[in-house]
């Protein structure tokens, strides 16, 4: 007399993941995010020293959360630049509407490198690159 058994429920998930690997994976992550704060650092340290001046000029409107985003990096870099409001009417309206530009933030390095959005690398790279007037 052999009477029908089940087998046994399988354990749950987190008695089946080998804790290790857990483990690992936090440690690749918390080490992923030092490195790109160290990276972060570096191009504010590579734009303050390129930017002593203020070669950077950013055009900005009341609306945009990416304005921001872009003016609360560069205060936190310390890095110089100058706010060009574009919805007051003025000089930095009239520049920004002969841009063509179809939002905001934009990036202006010297007089003659733009870029649609902040992005600290192509900053860097736009300071190595644009003479100095």
């Amino acid at each position: 007399m052999n009477p029908s058994r089940e087998p046994p429920a399988p354990p749950p998930w987190w008695k089946r993941v080998p804790w290790a690997l857990l483990l690992l994976l936090a440690l690749f992550w918390g080490g992923s995010q030092w490195w790109h704060s160290q990276d972060r650092a570096e191009q504010a340290q590579s734009i303050r020293q390129a930017s002593p001046e203020g070669r950077i000029k950013l055009y900005t409107s009341a609306t945009c959360i990416y304005c921001d985003r872009a003016k609360a990096w560069l205060d936190g870099a310390s890095v110089p630049y100058q706010e060009c409001r574009v919805d007051v009417p003025g000089p930095c309206a009239e520049a920004y509407a002969r841009m063509g530009a179809p939002g905001t933030p934009v990036v202006q390095v010297d007089t003659d490198k733009f870029q649609l959005g902040f992005d600290p690398g192509w900053l860097a790279l736009a300071l190595r690159q644009a003479p100095r007037h």
